[in-house]
């Protein structure tokens, strides 16, 4: 089959581009290292297998962090950025399977999608004030689970209820009624 010149043409022209766009983005140090490349595929493969090694050490410390971060006397929506903060440069380090499978009858997308939101629901609500137990509960019983980002927008209504019911007149809390 010959090659269709034009397509050559319209080819070379945009891997010129994109290598042209890479070389200008990478730094000055790495420059050298690829500046000898001549296609996307080359410069992206060599960049890839140099620079994208995965950070065991990091990973580990960003779990950690996670694991032990708590509302405080932050609001529900600081809480909630410092958190989702973490779950993406979490997920930045971790491969995310799926199934490719044309045909698939596994649902393991959907089933991987779950265990995901488990994973970010948990620390969330675990990090909550004492103060939401109630609705921490309530949200566990449902099932299915419930996006984080419902679970979110959950908290953020019972926050406003609370800072409601603060201003509406003298609040005292059943801790401070038990002594």
């Amino acid at each position: 089959m010959a090659k269709n010149p034009l397509l050559v043409q319209a080819w070379t022209k945009c891997n010129n581009m994109v290598v042209s766009r890479i070389l200008n983005c990478v730094s000055p140090k790495i420059l050298p290292s690829v500046v000898y490349k001549n296609t996307t595929l080359e410069v992206w493969t060599y960049l890839k297998n140099q620079y994208s090694q995965k950070n065991g050490p990091r990973l580990f410390q960003l779990q950690k962090q996670l694991a032990t971060i708590a509302q405080g006397e932050l609001f529900i929506t600081d809480h909630f950025i410092q958190l989702n903060v973490l779950w993406d440069e979490i997920e930045n380090y971790r491969a995310l399977y799926c199934c490719t499978y044309g045909s698939c009858q596994c649902s393991i997308n959907e089933k991987l999608t779950q265990y995901q939101l488990q994973d970010s629901m948990t620390p969330f609500l675990m990090g909550l004030n004492k103060s939401y137990s109630q609705i921490q509960g309530q949200i566990l019983l449902i099932d299915p689970l419930i996006s984080i980002n419902k679970v979110y927008s959950l908290l953020i209504q019972n926050e406003s209820q609370r800072s409601i019911g603060h201003s509406a007149g003298a609040y005292v809390e059943s801790t401070a009624l038990a002594a």
